[in-house]
């Protein structure tokens, strides 16, 4: 480990690291619940997100019967990642002290799974996805060998005994002459400090030095062009880490092909050798620099204040490049690899705004960023901050960061706080993607959907429509499916306070919603199947059969896949209790008392846990209070509907398709009209659900 590692592992003990690890694993299993079952699935597309990507263009997903030691594989163009993964249970994880120690037989699957890909001889073993694999690989072998390469990587989530190393040294030795071939080693260490990286210091980088060779420098007063060695840029990074980026809009873009293919090119001499053809390089702004040509540490540029307001993913790309190099492959970076520098001497904003776009060209600059100069962002970031309290409405990657650490005069950091120096602090992102799927939209605001790209017909919905009084009305009719008409919404753009109220409801659904993962862990605790990643009770097989058959699980199931419908469906709830949804109505919901707390002190997980464990629990809790009256419908709707949910291919899919949301509020509608008779928390006694409402 070099030195952002190290500081990362001191941040974060074995027992944080495990923490997180669960954490992060909830949340793979909520981002790929179609595909993820268990917490050992989650962790191979952990390790896919922290390392590769899980762009299905690029990655594909394998770890099943026959898989032959592939949980999964990412291929780009010729270049091939072939990933094993394994993770003891994060029951058994949380019981030990110290990470455990796996022996040698990790490494001889891994060998298997090599011989497996390398061997000439045609195997008849294998599942479908394993043997298409082997059939691209060998096939780009076989067409272009110059330009094919494949890296088998062993992720564990654990250290090797000195067994399982020594075993891994000899197979790192037997495929050492092949350079069509790599193999790497990812112990607990390395994965925990790409979990807790990237992160922000509070002090920015006072000075940086880049040194240069005779005739490769050209400078005037306030500008330099310059080839310096790479690994200038590298010692610069493991001494400031993100601070060097602190005025860039964006931090580093970890699944982006183009950040891999730098990865690849700095692995080979050759390459190494062109890097400074091959690559954009960097732009440095800075406070000042000086030129020295006879200064005791050779021909050197002293920059000051220095900020890399593009090329982040270069400097990260050589930084992880070199650590993943051999002392004689670091050797041979630091004397020939250098890096295309541009200094330039400025403390405008609006130009270095300027440059970051125009000088963005292998990594595009995200939709968002590139909009959010534009009147209607500005426009919505003022009315934001003119709400009781304020909120910061950030507009670009980063912002929030840069502003809350190096405040320039005109910004006070204090206004969007709450006591306890909370951030009360809405991504434009999310605030979209919430008012979309409460506005009407949820079957495509679930769909990953590109809501600020040019082209597509999301961002003029979400910021420049307004739906009129009967729209809002149709939108939640139970007897319709709505579908968007142009003369059905106003040209303009709804209020922040319309927009706060959905973005509440989407933290508050967030956190109060049960993960995929404890969901399941819960089940089984309650249906006494035994923990399967244990070693006890049923198999995993047997376990899935079971919670089929059970309601609880089920319905929890289904919430954790539909949050974006849940949103919609408040603002079903809303239509039919008040009428349309306006700016005047949403101030009003925004003063009941669980809104206005989390607008005052968005601690959102906090509340929701406060609530799971019996506070604020009444029927006018408006948050508390639909979401129990939805989750009771869903009892009703999985009655009617399991066998067409359980057959569904893609589960998520089938919960944001517009018939089945219209299907949800049919059984919302008739569970309103039945309610009188029920005795429940979230409703009054001897009253509907909406007329229980405050």
């Amino acid at each position: 480990m070099r030195q952002l590692a190290n500081a990362a592992l001191k941040a974060a003990s074995y027992a944080e690291a495990v923490q997180l690890l669960e954490s992060r694993l909830s949340d793979c299993m909520d981002t790929y619940a179609d595909d993820v079952s268990n917490e050992h699935h989650a962790f191979d597309f952990l390790v896919a997100d922290l390392f590769e990507t899980t762009d299905p263009l690029y990655f594909t997903f394998t770890d099943a019967k026959g898989d032959k030691g592939v949980d999964f594989y990412v291929k780009r163009d010729t270049d091939y990642a072939v990933y094993q993964c394994k993770m003891p249970g994060v029951a058994t994880l949380k019981r030990n002290p110290s990470p455990m120690l796996l022996d040698s037989q990790a490494v001889l699957e891994l060998r298997e799974t090599i011989e497996y890909m390398l061997s000439d001889s045609e195997p008849n073993s294998g599942n479908a996805a394993v043997r298409e694999l082997r059939s691209k690989f060998h096939q780009d072998m076989a067409l272009e060998p110059e330009r094919t390469h494949v890296r088998f990587v062993l992720s564990l989530f654990s250290n090797l005994n000195r067994d399982g190393l020594d075993v891994y040294e000899r197979l790192l030795k037997a495929y050492r002459s092949n350079d069509r071939v790599s193999i790497e080693l990812r112990l607990w260490d390395r994965i925990t400090a790409e979990l807790t990286a990237p992160f922000s210091e509070a002090i920015l980088p006072q000075e940086v030095t880049l040194h240069y060779s005779e005739g490769e420098i050209l400078s005037r007063s306030d500008w330099a062009y310059l080839l310096a060695p790479s690994v200038d840029l590298l010692d610069a990074f493991e001494r400031n880490r993100f601070a060097l980026f602190d005025l860039n809009v964006r931090h580093e873009l970890r699944q982006s092909p183009v950040n891999q293919k730098i990865i690849d090119s700095l692995k080979h001499a050759k390459s190494q050798r062109n890097f400074h053809h091959l690559n954009n390089g960097v732009t440095i702004t800075c406070s000042s620099f000086k030129v020295s040509e006879s200064s005791q540490k050779g021909r050197v540029v002293t920059v000051s204040k220095p900020q890399v307001i593009n090329g982040c993913q270069t400097v990260l790309s050589i930084y992880r490049a070199h650590r993943s190099m051999s002392p004689e492959e670091q050797e041979g970076f630091r004397k020939h690899c250098c890096t295309q520098v541009r200094l330039i001497k400025t403390d405008d904003q609006s130009f270095i705004g300027d440059l970051v776009v125009s000088t963005n060209n292998q990594n595009p600059m995200t939709a968002r960023n590139l909009k959010s100069n534009e009147g209607v962002q500005k426009s919505i970031t003022a009315q934001f901050k003119a709400l009781s309290p304020a909120w910061f409405y950030q507009r670009k990657d980063g912002e929030s960061d840069s502003l809350w650490h190096f405040p320039p005069q005109s910004f006070r950091k204090k206004v969007f706080e709450d006591a306890g120096n909370r951030k009360r602090i809405a991504d434009n992102e999310e605030v979209a993607r919430a008012w979309y799927g409460f506005s009407g939209f949820s079957s495509l605001a679930s769909e990953r959907a590109k809501l600020f790209e040019d082209g597509e017909p999301h961002y003029d919905r979400i910021f420049k429509r307004v739906p009129l009084a009967a729209t809002w009305k149709d939108i939640a009719d139970p007897a319709m499916q709505y579908k968007y008409k142009e003369d059905d919404y106003q040209v303009a753009t709804p209020t922040a306070a319309m927009y706060l109220l959905s973005y509440l409801t989407s933290q508050f659904v967030k956190r109060y919603t049960l993960s995929n993962r404890l969901n399941r862990e819960l089940a089984i605790e309650r249906l006494g199947l035994g923990l399967p990643s244990e070693g006890g009770g049923f198999d995993p097989d047997k376990v899935d059969e079971k919670l089929k058959s059970d309601d609880e699980f089920l319905v929890n199931q289904m919430l954790a896949n539909m949050k974006e419908v849940l949103v919609g469906l408040y603002a079903t709830v809303y239509v039919w209790k008040f009428g349309p949804i306006d700016g005047n109505l949403a101030q009003r919901l925004l003063k009941s008392p669980c809104y206005a707390r989390l607008a005052e002190s968005p601690d959102f997980g906090g509340y929701a846990k406060e609530v799971q464990d019996g506070k604020h629990r009444s029927p006018d809790n408006l948050l508390y209070a639909i979401y129990e009256f939805i989750r009771t419908a869903m009892y009703n709707f999985l009655g009617k509907y399991r066998d067409a949910y359980l057959m569904a291919e893609r589960k998520i899919r089938y919960l944001h398709r517009e018939e089945t949301i219209q299907h949800m509020k049919q059984e919302l509608r008739a569970l309103n009209q039945r309610s009188a008779r029920l005795t429940e928390e979230w409703k009054t006694q001897g009253k509907t659900f909406l007329d229980s409402m405050p």
